[in-house]
């Protein structure tokens, strides 16, 4: 058998196979006794039947093509494990030649697993990442916290920001010809000034406005993809036509930062404002350490990824994408949204998302890939009671069902990916090592830090 490779493209190889006319006959005899043992021949019982008999009920190509069926997957599954490659598909095979005495030749086009040549990555920098909770930060806690236990009160006046208007809205939004305007109607809305999720000109066409007033105003709603009559995606402004009725006006009454407010939101954990500060402070602060040590890791890996060289079949990339695309399909309908709808709202089209997505697949893949080498080059393992710990962590975070969750994360398979992930973890790890190691905090104790869970009512927002 002479097998030549050559590579279309990175990641993919095509293999061109020669066998001898000998191996050709041979398979073609095999190929008659199978045929032979399920094929019925007036006067002879089921296989006995005389072989040039058969070759003419059945006739000689249907003999070659049982012979080459059989014949060329077995001879590429040789080549493949003479040349020792790794293929991730079944081969796209072609049949070039197959004449009776001559060599039978056929070629094999297939994609591989992905392959890097490392690069110096213990030597890489990355910018180093800094954590420091700054007072302002702080300070927008607070914020939210008065925010979470402000009232609304009935205000004299006239509309203006961050007021509350209890309204009638009538909207008619520009559409096509065709189907003319669309009309929304909203009773009793209750809308802030400034938070509201209107279009731009909202807010300045009710301000100034009082209790009882009537206004009518445009805004221009923002562009959205839309599908053009040609079918090509087109991307145009609308004018929106308001009516608003403003039937109560409201201000925000925001509560004090005194001791009875600290010890409303602490549930009485804490006395002083101090003690709510340093509490705040520190929790941020592990939320920020937890975020830096996340974009180190991503730093690193990706300065690894810029210094290596990849070999990665376009269709692993695509069927990594459409992955990704299921699994945000599936997030959105959960949230009982559609990727079309989110492609409106945030004023994408089906082009970019795609190639976002198509970009996420392939830095997946190259992530994979390499540490995957730098696991083997490093000579990294996992013992057992490293797959038992993460096993038991895992189950015991669903206590209402962690028997059933262990005995599957037990399986082999699962088992298997458990290691595999805890290798990779500890590939990233090295990368950090090289790098100066993880992120310290620099604005608050070890003691803060380690004071366990915190007990005021504030969403851990990382500093900016």
């Amino acid at each position: 058998m002479k097998v030549t490779t050559e590579k279309p493209e990175p990641g993919v190889a095509t293999l061109t196979v020669e066998l001898p006319p000998e191996d050709f006959t041979t398979a073609v005899d095999k190929a008659l006794t199978r045929i032979a043992g399920r094929t019925s021949v007036p006067g002879f019982r089921r296989g006995k039947a005389p072989r040039n008999l058969v070759r003419r009920q059945v006739g000689e190509a249907a003999v070659n093509e049982e012979a080459i069926n059989h014949l060329v997957p077995e001879s590429y599954d040789k080549a493949v494990q003479e040349l020792g490659l790794s293929p991730i598909e079944r081969p796209k095979l072609s049949l070039v030649q197959a004449d009776p005495g001559e060599p039978l030749i056929f070629t094999a086009t297939v994609a591989l697993r992905p392959e890097v040549t490392l690069g110096e990555y213990s030597s890489v920098e990355i910018e180093p990442e800094v954590i420091d909770v700054s007072d302002e930060a702080v300070d927008r806690v607070i914020a939210q916290l008065r925010e979470s236990r402000a009232t609304w009160e009935p205000k004299d006046g006239t509309v203006g920001a961050d007021d509350m208007i209890i309204a009638d809205i009538v909207m008619d939004l520009e559409s096509d010809p065709e189907s003319g305007n669309r009309r929304t109607e909203r009773n009793g809305s209750e809308i802030i000034i400034g938070k509201n999720g209107f279009p731009p000109g909202f807010d300045s066409g009710v301000d100034g406005m009082s209790v009882g007033d009537t206004r009518k105003f445009a805004v221009i709603w923002p562009a959205v993809p839309r599908t053009a009559e040609n079918g090509e995606t087109e991307v145009a402004p609308r004018e929106a036509l308001f009516t608003v009725t403003v039937h109560e006006l409201r201000y925000q009454s925001l509560p004090v930062v005194d001791d009875e407010f600290v010890k409303s939101v602490s549930e009485g954990q804490f006395e002083t404002r101090d003690d709510l500060l340093a509490d705040i402070r520190a929790r941020l602060t592990v939320e920020s350490l937890r975020n830096a040590r996340s974009r180190t890791e991503n730093k690193v890996v990706d300065a690894a990824i810029a210094g290596a060289t990849f070999e990665i079949p376009a269709r692993l990339i695509e069927l990594e994408a459409h992955y990704l695309e299921d699994e945000e399909r599936e997030s959105f309908a959960r949230r009982r949204m559609t990727i079309e709808r989110y492609l409106q709202l945030t004023g994408q089209t089906q082009e970019s998302w795609h190639a976002q997505l198509h970009e996420a697949a392939e830095r997946q893949i190259k992530a994979r890939t390499l540490l995957d080498a730098i696991v083997e080059r490093e000579g990294l393992v996992v013992d057992t009671s490293e797959v038992d710990r993460e096993v038991a962590e895992t189950a015991a975070s669903y206590p209402t069902d962690a028997a059933r969750v262990r005995k599957e994360l037990n399986s082999a398979d699962s088992r298997r990916r458990i290691s595999t992930s805890i290798l990779r973890h500890k590939a990233i790890e090295k990368l950090v090592g090289y790098v100066g190691g993880y992120p310290e905090p620099t604005t608050v104790t070890s003691s803060e830090l380690s004071d366990g869970q915190s007990h005021s009512e504030v969403e851990e927002t990382p500093s900016e």
